[in-house]
């Protein structure tokens, strides 16, 4: 499956903000001026979108094309792995893949540390007890930023009425996100043991 979206990309003074305003239907072509889509879709919402949009020079409002990938089965090969998108293609609907490639490289460089680098054997056995943990949570926040895309950019126009008075009136999203609080619970606990591991080699001998 593939969509494409509008974006615009605001400098500002602490660098680059993404903001993803739209998705569309890869299969036909846009031809219109991005700037004033933007413009247009940004138009109704509570400020300060309205007033970035307008700041944002016309070159920085994009238009890209995505496609969803099922989960790949090895990372690792040889003594080279894969993190990030190359990993685990996420779409931008739930602003979550640079975290989750910010936490790639944090797992992988705390599960590297103290590896001989030039034992074969080592790094192999490094790179495996990286990505195992890795894969199904990866996995499950790729699903869900796809879920979220389904509901909130390619509902079918009949039922847009139906899912906005589910997600207004209902604690929906509220439960959506206290049964997601397991996940979250499990990486917390592996951010402590890893860095009780991480802890034990760069000071062996500490109590």
């Amino acid at each position: 499956m593939q969509g494409s979206w509008t974006a615009i990309r605001h400098k500002g003074r602490d660098g680059f903000q993404w903001w993803v305003l739209s998705a569309h239907d890869a299969r036909q072509e846009f031809t219109g001026d991005r700037h004033a889509t933007a413009t247009a879709m940004g138009a109704d919402f509570a400020a300060p979108l309205p007033q970035l949009i307008a700041a944002t020079d016309p070159e920085n409002v994009q238009h890209w094309v995505l496609r969803d990938r099922k989960p790949i089965k090895q990372w690792s090969k040889g003594r080279a792995t894969l993190v990030g998108d190359a990993a685990h293609a996420t779409s931008p609907c739930a602003a979550y893949g640079a975290g989750i490639a910010t936490e790639d490289g944090y797992f992988l460089g705390r599960r590297l540390a103290g590896v001989d680098l030039s034992d074969y054997i080592a790094v192999r056995a490094a790179l495996d007890a990286f990505e195992a943990p890795r894969k199904p949570h990866t996995a499950r926040q790729v699903q869900q930023a796809w879920m979220l895309g389904q509901v909130f950019h390619h509902a079918p126009a009949p039922l847009r009425p139906a899912r906005d008075a589910l997600l207004d009136r209902t604690p929906f999203l509220q439960k959506v996100i206290g049964d997601s609080s397991g996940e979250i619970l499990a990486q917390l606990t592996a951010l402590d043991e890893t860095e009780h591991r991480f802890t034990a080699v760069r000071m062996p001998n500490a109590q």
